[in-house]
Order: C-alpha cells, then structure tokens, then sequence
C-alpha cells in the first residue's frame, strides 16, 4: 500500500481566522440579535400604547418596584401639592433620584429632597416624571428593554448586559429625558408665568465628574440639556422670576 502526501492548497476549506477575529464576529452577532430584539419590542410598544390608555395601565399591567417609604416625608410633600394628579411617594434611600414606575406612581428619594432650595425645583422634578408618564415612556421602556435582558440573562453575562445598556438602551432614554425636560418646561410657564429658578437643579449637579458619570447612563449630559433648555426658553421668550421658598 502507498501513502501520498498531499499538501492542502490556501482555497482548501480550511479556516485561518485568528480568535480575535472570531471573537469579534461573534460579538457583533450578538450585538445584532441585541438590537433586533429591542427595536421589534420598541416598535410593538407604540402599538401597545394606542390600545392601552394610561388609565388602563392598570388594569393590564402592575407595578412591581417596592422600596422602604419614609412616611412623614411623604405626607409632608402630599399636603404640599394636594392636587398632584398621581401618587407621590419618598422612598427612604441614599442617593439623588426620582422615578416613575406603573400605576401612576412617581418616587423621590429623601437624599434628592436635601439637594434643593426652592419649590420650583421640586416642580422640575415632579413635573418631568409626569412628562415621563404622559409620553408612555415607562410602559415603553418596560416592553422594549424586558425581553432583551431576559435574552441576555441566560447568557450569564454581565458584559452583554453593559453593551446593551450603553449602545442599545441609554442613547434612547436620553431623548426620553430631554422631551420630559421640556413637558416640564412648558408645564412651568403655564403654572407660574415664568420659569425662574429651574436650571437651579442643574447648576448644583454640573460638575466634571456628574457630567462624566451621565456618559453611562440614560440622562443627557448635565451641560447638554442646560443649554437646550437655554435654547427652548430664547426660542418661545420665557420670562425669568422670582423663586418660590421651600416650606415642608
């Protein structure tokens, strides 16, 4: 019997691909099954919106966020506004935040209620939440980001998961954060005649390292959405006035 070596030609069906390359192929696969996902539950929710009215929220859906509630603070801050068209809550936590979730609730925490000076920046704060719930932006973001972080939770990988977050979700909740700027803006004028005070909030968290941190997060740059807000205000002529003390 006769052996033959053959010396297999560079067309021979043999891959020379380097790991790097194959590791970088696999992640941009990913990152497109990532994005796919997003956007074809982003564009079903705006179809879930046109048949779900924020009343009927809750009906379909519940609320699952539960945090620890100071009780007093958040008496004090619904005897300030008894007319406020949701249910406000102040969540006993340490950090400067406030969100909307499901059913109509809007949180702030009672770190963020030390940071302020005047009641027209409470205003900001509610009144952007309301923004986030008028413009669907909670239902939304629930149906368009759930699925995703279910898909990459069976991955096991906290990696993918900051991908997502940074590529995919943040650059949308940024233009989130700006329209609910100007709800806020707009419900202002109308309720005081003048929008004195409000870009108070953002001069106290404009810093190098807030405006640092926002680059990973869904909020716009603090210094970015000063100088839209700046612009709106040129643009529509609001007036500027007096700030209104705080009492609680």
């Amino acid at each position: 019997m006769k052996f033959h070596h053959k010396v297999l030609k560079d067309n021979h069906n043999v891959s020379k691909e380097s790991d790097s390359s194959l590791f970088l192929r696999y992640a941009w696969f990913l990152f497109f099954i990532m994005a796919s996902i997003y956007a074809l539950f982003f564009i079903f929710s705006f179809f879930v919106t046109q048949f779900i009215s924020i009343e009927d929220e809750a009906l379909f859906l519940w609320d699952t966020q539960v945090f620890s509630i100071d009780e007093e603070l958040t008496e004090s801050f619904r005897e300030l506004y008894p007319d406020f068209p949701y249910t406000l809550w102040v969540a006993d936590m340490t950090e400067k935040n406030a969100f909307a979730t499901l059913w109509w609730n809007i949180y702030l925490t009672s770190w963020l209620i030390k940071s302020w000076a005047s009641k027209n920046e409470i205003d900001f704060i509610l009144w952007h939440e309301i923004g986030h719930i008028e413009n669907r932006d909670v239902i939304r973001q629930i149906i368009s980001t759930l699925p995703t972080y279910l898909f990459l939770m069976l991955l096991w990988s906290d990696i993918w998961v900051s991908v997502f977050e940074t590529a995919i979700e943040n650059p949308h909740s940024k233009n989130q954060e700006t329209n609910a700027d100007m709800y806020w803006l707009t419900y202002s004028m109308k309720k005081n005649g003048h929008i004195g005070c409000i870009l108070n909030f953002f001069e106290n968290e404009n810093s190098l390292s807030d405006n640092i941190m926002t680059l990973f997060s869904g909020h716009p740059m603090t210094d970015t959405r000063m100088k839209r807000i700046r612009k709106e205000i040129e643009k529509k002529w609001y007036p500027d006035g007096e700030c209104t003390p705080l009492k609680y």
